[in-house]
């Protein structure tokens, strides 16, 4: 699996929906135009003083034309604009407003406990911020995984699929992990708005009807005359039910060719074809619909066909369970998903192995069966008293401005006064969780425990973010100079619970030379003290860029400190070629001694995190 080819093919297809849509809406607004002709210029009721005795058909009648069809695009925009709010809370926002309740650790029972270890275990392979879990009431076997981007990404299941074994369990979550790697998740996002937008047109025309009904208030003289705004209501309603079929028929098609993508890459995740194939044969025979009012709306979205009525043809969601079963079994040729030991050698990053060994090849974006079983064994070895504070939104707070304390006993006690001066609670709570979180150098726990506390911190109150947000800015400035690893810390905490941050400007890795130094300039500085180690690796990182020309110098610590910022900020746009080669770029950097030191795992991680990459967790063999 190629994290940045599928991110570049998301992006195609979202460009390809825009186009789309846009000759969806096309056929609207002329269906609207010809319904008002034929209703008040051609036939019957023809109003002379609205088109003029030249007829509906005369250059003057243009500009009515003009105002029915921005009219109609009007209508088609705001119900798609209303749709998008109602979603700009992301997954939760979807998982809520199918009735899903969030499950919790301390109220979770036995499948709930299992459930949430698996998505723990992802999470912690993948290198993604563990997303939340609802709990759907019904009994289908279902699934979904929805939001804009990992960070605001939720997982939704239902009470029935809870009860399946544990290796369907997995191979179903795998499945809805790889909507999330894959960009699937903002093109689902889109197609919900845009298939909201057509229908909007069809409830204009059930306003139209009604106000026909009560308009003429018994009058049957000509003005008074229902039956024109009847005709022409029914007809809107009419031409909004057929552009709903369209948005459903062309949500339908791109769902159902990322499905299949979707199977294949669970199970390279898993290496088990069994686990999702038989959660498929379980639904073959008891089903996968959802009650919700809302499921029909976000049917895309799920790991099967959630309507109770199943769709079938043009207008069906997901492909047919028989032939996704004969797939995963192998009784159909299908096409091969590369697997992380087969990445090119420009996707490659460093994977610390022992002392003095050289970095192996691992794949952004992806996971593999050991990478699941380094997650699996990660999440048993963090220790019991930070994993239980990750999860509760109060104590989440604290384990997450751990990472923004001095290792000097003076200044983080002059931090920790800071604290207790604003909230004494979260001060005892920091103090509390410190010793065991200073012993965890030697695990590199420290980025996967922030990833599963991202949930508990997302449920945070907006007073709550405001406070926790400035105390962690007041904390990275208490010595007056914000590190790399502080900025990071910082730029995470503020994606998580700041406002959403504007879309990166599209850019490629020959125009952002100085951009490329600052950054690789910056992991150089965490390569040791001494200059010759921080050269050797800003060398080593740059020569990993198919860039012409010299190496620039290595720029200095001061303007690392001050430009690191704004660089990260451009290099997000960069296209998928240059992502590639700057990841694995940054990768050589820090791995130039030949092995990853725990802090140096921990920065890259953060790093890549600010660029959109997920990476698994870089641990010692």
């Amino acid at each position: 699996m190629d994290f940045f080819a599928h991110q570049d093919t998301a992006r195609r297809a979202s460009r390809r929906l825009i186009w789309v849509m846009i000759a969806a809406v096309v056929v609207v607004v002329v269906a609207v135009n010809f319904a008002f002709l034929a209703v008040f210029g051609l036939g019957p009721f023809v109003q002379p003083d609205l088109f003029g005795p030249e007829g509906p058909l005369s250059e003057s009648s243009w500009p009515i034309v003009g105002w029915v069809s921005l009219g109609t695009v009007v209508v088609i925009a705001g119900g798609g604009l209303m749709s998008w709010i109602g979603l700009r809370g992301g997954g939760r926002a979807v998982a809520e407003s199918l009735g899903g309740r969030e499950l919790l650790h301390g109220s979770a029972d036995g499948d709930g406990r299992r459930l949430l270890n698996i998505v723990e275990e992802m999470a912690i392979a993948s290198g993604v911020p563990r997303p939340p879990v609802y709990v759907i009431a019904d009994q289908g076997i279902n699934a979904f995984a929805a939001g804009f981007r990992p960070a605001d990404a939720a997982i939704g299941v239902t009470r029935g699929l809870m009860q399946l074994p544990r290796d369907e369990v997995q191979g179903v979550i795998a499945h809805e992990y790889s909507h999330i790697l894959n960009g699937d998740m903002r093109l689902n996002m889109r197609l919900i708005a845009a298939v909201a937008g057509l229908l909007a047109v069809s409830g204009v025309g059930r306003m139209v009807l009604r106000s026909a009904a009560y308009s003429s208030g018994g009058s049957r003289d000509k003005k008074g005359n229902p039956l024109p705004l009847i005709l022409f209501g029914a007809a809107l309603f009419a031409i909004g039910l057929a552009g709903w079929l369209l948005g459903r028929w062309i949500q339908a098609a791109f769902s159902r060719r990322r499905e299949f993508l979707a199977d294949a890459s669970a199970v390279q995740f898993t290496r088990n074809p069994a686990g999702i194939a038989g959660a498929l044969k379980r639904i073959a025979t008891g089903g996968s619909g959802v009650t919700a009012e809302r499921a029909s709306d976000v049917a895309h979205l799920f790991f099967a066909d959630a309507l109770l009525k199943r769709m079938s043809g043009a207008l069906a969601t997901h492909p047919p369970l028989a032939e996704r079963i004969a797939r995963l079994e192998g009784k159909v040729a299908t096409t091969a998903v590369a697997s992380p030991t087969s990445a090119a050698p420009a996707a490659a990053m460093g994977f610390a192995g022992p002392a003095g060994t050289a970095p192996s090849a691992v794949q952004a974006g992806s996971m593999s069966p050991e990478q699941l079983h380094l997650g699996s064994v990660l999440l048993e070895r963090l220790p019991a008293i930070l994993v239980e504070a990750s999860h509760e939104p109060v104590t989440a707070r604290a384990l997450a401005l751990l990472p923004l304390l001095h290792r000097d006993p003076i200044a983080c006690e002059r931090q920790l006064g800071t604290v207790r001066a604003r909230e004494p609670w979260l001060a005892a709570e920091m103090l509390r969780l410190l010793p065991t979180w200073r012993g965890l150098n030697a695990d590199r726990a420290r980025w996967p425990l922030l990833q599963l506390a991202c949930p508990a911190l997302a449920a945070l109150s907006p007073r709550q973010r405001t406070s926790h947000l400035a105390t962690a800015e007041t904390l990275a400035a208490e010595d007056g100079v914000v590190s790399l690893h502080e900025f990071c810390v910082l730029r995470m905490t503020r994606r998580l619970l700041g406002p959403p941050a504007p879309a990166a400007v599209r850019c490629r890795l020959g125009s952002c030379t100085a951009d490329l130094a600052i950054l690789l300039g910056a992991i150089a500085l965490c390569a040791g003290a001494e200059a010759t180690a921080q050269d050797a690796a800003y060398a080593a990182g740059w020569a990993r860029l198919p860039l012409p020309g010299n190496m620039p110098g290595r720029p200095s610590a001061n303007a690392c400190e001050t430009a690191i910022g704004p660089a990260l900020d451009r290099l997000a746009g960069l296209d998928a070629a240059g992502l590639r080669a700057l990841i694995d770029a940054c990768a050589y950097a820090v791995a130039a001694d030949g092995r990853i030191q725990a802090r140096e795992a921990e920065l890259l991680s953060l790093v890549a995190s600010q660029l959109g990459v997920p990476i698994p967790p870089l641990v010692d063999g």
